[in-house]
């Protein structure tokens, strides 16, 4: 596989997995939402397959967004493609792991009693670091001025976004952390 090949490819997977995981999260949210208000009581089977269509259809939408030709030069450097890689690596088995958690109904107790902030804290933080390496690639792709970015800046915006992340989500996470029932 071509490199001008292989970094499209990439490129197009953080658009398809981003967009895939917001419509999973959104159609879980929903469901739980509609439940909260007596209005919808949908099976496991039926709650699952809202999951995935919410996952298709936001991942096309995202796909349609990210028109990556491999002809086009959208060139990854040797170190953002190994971070890249990782990253939606990670990114698959974060969220596979969280949306496993949240669609189990009976999570065992000896499981929950592992469950404790620092742990939490630092799944968060891997989490945020993951999320702001693929943001900032479907940024440089969607906004061409930042296309033009050197590696030094495209890192000091990972950092960046790294950092405001974890602390929004650290700040949740420690105003939260009360009202979970594990905890």
């Amino acid at each position: 596989m071509r490199v001008a090949a292989l970094d499209a490819f990439l490129l197009r997977s953080a658009f398809i997995s981003t967009g895939a995981t917001v419509g999973v999260l959104g159609a879980q949210s929903l469901i739980i939402l509609l439940r909260t208000w007596h209005i919808w009581y949908p099976p496991p089977a039926e709650s699952n397959i809202a999951s995935i269509g919410g996952a298709c259809v936001l991942g096309a939408f995202w796909l349609l967004l990210a028109e990556v030709d491999p002809r086009q030069r959208t060139v990854l450097t040797p170190a953002r493609r190994k971070i890249l890689i990782g990253a939606l690596l990670l990114f698959v088995l974060i969220v596979g792991g969280l949306l496993a958690v949240i669609r189990l109904t009976t999570v065992s107790p000896e499981l929950l009693r592992m469950v404790t902030f620092p742990r939490m804290l630092g799944a968060l933080l891997v989490a945020q670091g993951v999320g702001a390496v693929i943001l900032v690639e479907v940024i440089r792709i969607v906004f061409p001025r930042a296309s033009r970015w050197s590696d030094r800046q495209h890192y000091a915006a990972i950092c960046v976004g790294w950092t405001l992340c974890s602390a929004a989500g650290a700040g949740l996470l420690w105003r939260a952390w009360a009202k979970l029932p594990w905890s």
